[in-house]
């Protein structure tokens, strides 16, 4: 709660420009949730970044177009599994999916809320969380991935690539989707050395995901020959100041561009897109760029079709991930959709420019544009299937766990006292995805090392998203197959 010099209570929006109050003030703030509407025996959570973040006293931004479909797969997710008669015969799953706003913390400060709620109000059940999935940042991972060690369930990130979190020493209950950046980078440095690039330049986040995967880069790089002309890194506050951030992209990537044979990107999607907007400002099209998977998950098609003219000369090393006919199918089938997902409400008003509210006469209302069969015309489904396998294999591993300790298949009290193997047994599994493919997880709760190798392009609309699978190529880390 805020208050002016009076101490009388502020009704309107307040903003604060002061870092450390706008982190603290942000943190007490309650924001939007997303939960199960039917009772539960255990619940699982989701962590998403469905909003970017903003300096409001919510810290919140605007949709992130790319991730609400996350949440809708975890419904869905949870929902598939709940309907299946071979697992889990006697327990329920329910869910929390929690808008993180692009800001971890508040994640945590909500789940503190929703485990200490049970002891505060005796009328309401304490729940018993059993994992959590979503997780996709690197940088925001370490920080939760301690809060769930300190709860002793698994965490499983759908695209957290940070080779730290490898070290089960530190991280005994994360897993991921996904290789670590060590594959990540064999991938990237194989693509070179196909390719024949022998010096390049380098931008990259200066966080978690991006100064790991850089230095893995530089090391491979060097064993390969290859030369590193400038790094360029890019931080949170440049995205903010066009005057320093039109400075390096002339000084680096427009000044080097002769130099280098590639630009190889290592950056969050919020850093890329500041640049290819200056790039594209001043009509600057001859980078030739090596894209991550950051590149699909993270920029908007919207973004692309403006911006396509600087965009075309890519190359993407994205994760292996197919869309799932199955969700798809669910997603133009059920009838419920619009009432129990407020944040997909929010996708379709923003993409369609219409309104779900009675009062707001200036805009046409979503009902009468809603096409059920392409609700989201510029929003391409990316990772949904990993946020799925994530939740199907956390309910077969707690199958499994349960099958052990609880003779009536509930989740008794002996399950409770040992959560913290629940793990373990989610790794040693040979788990089957949606779609029929294995949910594989190595020793150290890593996924598969595949890759795809896609190249934007205007003229092949996949899903409405102006990228092709690149002709032919699969990459490995230990290969290169064409």
């Amino acid at each position: 709660m805020l208050y002016d010099k009076k101490n009388r209570r502020l009704t309107s929006t307040a903003v604060s420009w002061n870092k450390p109050f706008h982190f603290r003030c942000r943190s007490y703030i309650n924001f939007q949730q997303l939960a199960s509407p039917f009772p539960s025996d255990v619940q699982i959570v989701g962590n998403l970044p469905l909003h970017y973040s903003s300096y409001t006293p919510e810290g919140c931004g605007e949709v992130r177009d790319n991730y609400i479909l996350f949440s809708e797969a975890i419904i869905f997710a949870i929902d598939y599994i709940n309907n299946m008669t071979n697992i889990l015969p006697n327990v329920k799953i329910g869910y929390d999916i929690v808008d993180t706003c692009s800001v971890p913390n508040r994640f945590i400060h909500q789940m503190d809320i929703l485990y200490s709620r049970g002891l505060k109000d005796s009328d309401i059940e304490r729940k018993n969380y059993i994992g959590g999935v979503g997780f996709p940042f690197s940088s925001g991972v370490e920080s939760l991935a301690h809060y769930s060690y300190s709860k002793r369930i698994p965490t499983v990130s759908i695209s957290a690539t940070s080779s730290v979190f490898s070290d089960k020493k530190s991280y005994p209950y994360f897993m991921r989707m996904v290789p670590s950046n060590k594959e990540e980078t064999l991938t990237i440095v194989g693509v070179l050395e196909y390719l024949s690039i022998h010096r390049v330049g380098i931008v990259y986040s200066d966080d978690a995901y991006g100064s790991d995967l850089t230095k893995s880069v530089l090391t491979f790089a060097q064993e390969k020959s290859i030369t590193v002309a400038y790094m360029l890194r890019m931080e949170d506050s440049y995205v903010e100041n066009t005057e320093i951030l039109n400075y390096l992209v002339d000084k680096f990537i427009i000044g080097y561009n002769r130099d280098v044979e590639a630009v190889v990107s290592l950056t969050q999607s919020h850093h890329m897109k500041v640049i290819l907007q200056r790039l594209h400002d001043i009509q600057f099209k001859d980078v030739f760029w090596i894209g991550c998977d950051t590149w699909l998950a993270g920029i908007e098609v919207e973004f692309y079709e403006r911006n396509i003219d600087v965009m075309s000369n890519a190359i993407l090393i994205a994760f292996e991930n197919n869309l799932s006919e199955k969700f798809i199918k669910y997603l133009r089938e059920k009838p419920s959709l619009l009432d129990q997902n407020p944040f997909v409400k929010m996708l379709i008003a923003k993409q369609n420019n219409c309104t779900f509210e009675e009062n707001e006469i200036t805009k046409i209302h979503c009902n009468q544009v809603l096409d059920f069969k392409n609700m989201f015309p510029v929003v391409h489904p990316h990772g949904e299937t990993h946020i799925i396998d994530a939740v199907i294999a956390i309910a077969h591993g707690l199958d499994t766990f349960i099958r052990h300790h609880c003779p009536l298949l509930d989740f008794c009290a002996e399950a409770r006292r040992h959560i913290d193997e629940l793990t373990e047994t989610i790794q040693k599994k040979t788990l089957m995805g949606i779609d029929g493919d294995r949910i594989y997880f190595d020793s150290k709760g890593d996924g598969k090392n595949i890759f795809q190798i896609m190249q934007i392009d205007p003229t092949q609309p996949s899903f409405n998203r102006k990228v092709r699978f690149y002709p032919c190529v699969t990459i490995s880390s230990k290969q290169i197959i064409i």
